[in-house]
């Protein structure tokens, strides 16, 4: 994946200079938690730097639905106001599937057909990058097609391995300023094994959710033992991957009591 970014990247900035600069909007696929964001607002650094773009800070991230007005006519003004929000910088649209027409003159191909003129009207300086589920998002390209003429790069972001996952936790574990021990990588290593079969997997953000329910657990041993230390041992993450597996097996009951 990075390879393929490198190579957008370079592409875009080896014809900065000519007439037929490539567009810089971009869909970024796969499931939640795999960077598309952190990357996207790297992009945009990247790009004005180059002085693609004019404003290294100008960040707009909306969710798809923030495109979608309540009533008749406004759903273009909401557009285009986001849009001009974004203008000189990068306008990220996290589950942009979520526009995909429900219905034939929907309020989501009124927002469509306004991105989409956007997007040539102000290629210049603004790249706007389509984010969400590989699937769905593209049937949001299928949808109309002026997106594949706007649309040149797409990076597919793979799930994250359960090493890797693993390193994340470490990370966030040392800007906390925890130490790990040595014997709770297999314990972590496994809990991933099990849960990126569940569908909808969100990579890092189960990591966070998972280091969350450690850190608690830590403090409540270490209150309850009357310690002073900053050490997530395994009996801190096993007792949190029981909660949790508690928890979701007690929502997926479904049944009466009597």
């Amino acid at each position: 994946m990075f390879f393929e970014l490198y190579k957008i990247f370079f592409q875009i900035i080896q014809n900065k200079d000519k007439e037929k600069m490539p567009m810089l909007h971009m869909c970024f696929l796969g499931n939640p938690g795999t960077g598309k964001t952190t990357v996207a607002r790297i992009f945009g650094k990247m790009f004005a730097e180059q002085k693609i773009l004019s404003d290294e800070n100008k960040f707009v991230e909306v969710h798809g639905r923030d495109l979608i007005a309540k009533y008749v006519g406004w759903t273009a003004a909401v557009t285009k106001q986001k849009i001009k929000e974004a203008e000189g910088g990068v306008l990220f649209i996290d589950e942009a599937y979520s526009l995909t027409p429900r219905y034939r003159n929907g309020y989501e191909q009124e927002a469509i057909a306004t991105l989409i003129k956007e997007m040539e009207d102000k290629r210049d300086n603004l790249c706007v990058i389509l984010a969400g589920y590989t699937e769905e998002m593209y049937e949001l390209l299928k949808s109309n097609p002026g997106f594949e003429s706007r649309i040149q790069f797409k990076v597919q972001f793979p799930d994250y391995t359960e090493e890797e996952l693993y390193e994340i936790f470490k990370l966030m574990a040392k800007e906390e300023g925890y130490k790990l021990s040595g014997q709770i990588k297999e314990a972590i290593v496994k809990y991933f094994e099990y849960d990126k079969k569940k569908e909808n997997f969100a990579n890092a953000r189960e990591v966070r959710n998972l280091f969350e329910k450690v850190e608690f657990e830590q403090a409540d041993r270490v209150i309850r033992n009357e310690e002073n230390e900053r050490l997530i041992k395994k009996c801190d993450v096993e007792n949190a991957i029981n909660r949790m597996d508690k928890i979701e097996i007690k929502q997926s009951k479904i049944g009466f009591c009597m």
